[in-house]
């Protein structure tokens, strides 16, 4: 759902904050969700004028998220050959020393959410972004059933949002949802608000408490809230 929708400016151009709010649960109780892949795509709304820019991609959160590592001890055995024999003739003489060692070694596992952002084929501006949620495979408890994120798109018109979901559950992988398609994108409109507003609307004054805020999280979570700034611009071979 969308939680928060907020129209202000970041460092001075237009922008949009959008806030929203994914619950991850399966129909069937019994089925965990194992891995999960969020990606959404800004896109010109039908009604844009032609002087209207594509919407960019200027700040995403979280960024990272990490759970309480599990410690796994590991044992690994091997064997080295002390001599390797020639041939001498049509059979070998002598025998051959070995000897096995061991080791151990602390193996950590964590449940992880990682943000990143990627163009559409052929696009200018970095108009997607996508969170990877993966589960703590030593535990299996799943993934977080609920994913909060923010993200502010540079806007001076009317867009919307393209939203696929895949997850995978111990029956079976790559499971899909689109709660808002291609065939049905939510749309955001200058001046049309939803949810409670940030303090300020110059977005680039956010700080990492007002992440916090709009953005919750579980308290065994580590956050890492490293907001992506970038306006480069893509060529695409």
């Amino acid at each position: 759902m969308v939680s928060c929708v907020s129209w202000g400016e970041y460092n001075g151009k237009a922008a949009c904050l959008v806030v929203l709010c994914f619950s991850l649960r399966s129909g069937d109780h019994a089925l965990r969700f194992r891995n999960a892949n969020v990606k959404v795509t800004f896109e010109r709304h039908p009604s844009s004028g032609a002087s209207q820019g594509d919407p960019a991609v200027l700040v995403f959160a979280p960024r990272k998220i990490f759970g309480l590592p599990t410690t796994e001890s590991k044992k690994l055995t091997y064997n080295v050959e002390l001599s390797a024999k020639v041939p001498a003739g049509p059979v070998e003489v002598g025998p051959t020393g070995s000897m096995g060692k061991e080791s151990t070694y602390e193996k950590e596992h964590r449940f992880k959410t990682v943000g990143n952002f990627w163009s559409t084929k052929n696009g200018n501006n970095w108009d997607i972004v996508y969170w990877d949620s993966k589960e703590n495979r030593k535990a299996k408890h799943g993934i977080p059933d609920r994913l909060n994120v923010g993200i502010i798109v540079e806007s001076n018109g009317p867009f919307q949002g393209i939203v696929e979901v895949t997850v995978d559950t111990p029956l079976k992988d790559g499971l899909f949802g689109f709660p808002w398609s291609k065939d049905d994108p939510v749309p955001f409109y200058p001046g049309v608000l939803k949810g409670l507003s940030p303090r300020v609307i110059e977005f680039d004054k956010l700080t990492e408490e007002d992440w916090r805020a709009m953005i919750p999280y579980e308290m065994e979570w580590q956050v890492c809230y490293i907001i992506f700034k970038s306006r480069s611009r893509l060529t695409h071979n």
